[in-house]
């Protein structure tokens, strides 16, 4: 009698021990994560989001991606990475104001993120405010002497201000850096400033080489027109003009040289059709203004391509 009620003793432990070890392991399996576990799924979580951020992009479809970014707010407003996508995707759909204001957040989580300050500085450079702009373009550059994004920001300032050999020196310092995704830009922007020095020729080597690397860039394009009417080649000027127009049938610029071409070739009828909706697009343009003067006109001045640029 007393060997069964040791033997059932035993048994209720033995329970009692299974039971207390399956509670153990429950709490263990329960047990919150520790904050360094949290925050790596965290981070892998958001870097997958990023990188289907990058594809959405490359399919061009930004608008896309932003409205997911701007989910993701929400839960992760202290992320400068989030605003900082945000921002990217902004200037993909030509929305500088709104990519300001995105860079601006990313810049207060993330005040010494490089990208970003670049960035905030386009955006700058966009809407004119030109100080601002330069201010963290020398930031950058006193970090990353190199930078190229910098550097062709930079080159851009100077350009537009008119000191083409100063925008020529940083371009041309940056120039060996061909691997880089805005590389044709850069072509681009080295033909530009030998064409606004009245050098069509050394102009139309950097553009062509640029055309190579990227057949759809409109400036590019359009400079390549510009160079052949200075050098007087009408019909290979109106032929990359239409190509502009073919692409984007609003574009002002190309409207306005293609009118003045025309004219150029004895189509004056279609020239002035083509000034007119110009002039409708944009009727204060300077330029428009002076190329429908110059249609209307009873004399025509061929050397008036080289005054418009």
């Amino acid at each position: 009698m007393k060997k069964k009620v040791n033997e059932k003793k035993k048994e209720i432990e033995i329970k009692k021990e299974k039971e207390n070890k399956n509670n153990r392991e429950s709490k263990k399996e329960n047990k919150p994560l520790d904050k360094k576990s949290e925050n790596r799924k965290v981070a892998i979580f958001l870097d997958k989001l990023y990188k289907r951020v990058d594809q959405y992009r490359l399919q061009g479809k930004s608008l896309y991606a932003i409205k997911l970014l701007e989910r993701l707010v929400s839960s992760f407003p202290g992320v400068g990475k989030i605003y900082e996508k945000i921002g990217h995707c902004g200037m993909d759909l030509g929305d500088a104001m709104g990519s300001l204001r995105a860079y601006l957040t990313a810049i207060y989580f993330e005040p010494e993120n490089l990208l970003v300050k670049l960035g905030t500085a386009e955006c700058f450079f966009i809407l004119g405010v030109h100080d601002h702009s330069m201010k963290l373009i020398k930031e950058v550059i006193e970090i990353e002497k190199s930078n190229f994004s910098a550097n062709l920001l930079l080159g851009k300032h100077y350009e537009l201000s008119g000191a083409f050999q100063k925008a020529l020196i940083v371009f041309q310092s940056i120039e060996d850096q061909s691997d880089d995704s805005r590389y044709s830009e850069l072509l681009c922007q080295i033909g530009e400033c030998y064409l606004g020095q009245q050098k069509p020729e050394q102009a139309i080597e950097y553009l062509e080489r640029s055309l190579i690397l990227a057949p759809d860039n409109m400036p590019a394009l359009l400079s390549k027109a510009i160079c052949h009417g200075q050098m007087n080649e009408i019909e290979e000027a109106f032929s990359s003009v239409e190509k502009v127009i073919k692409n984007d049938p609003e574009n002002v610029d190309a409207l306005a040289f293609s009118a003045f071409y025309l004219l150029l070739l004895g189509k004056k009828s279609q020239a002035i059709a083509r000034i007119e909706k110009a002039s409708e697009i944009e009727p204060d343009s300077d330029m428009v203004k002076s190329i429908r003067e110059e249609i209307f006109s009873k004399k025509v001045n061929h050397t008036k391509i080289v005054e418009f640029f």
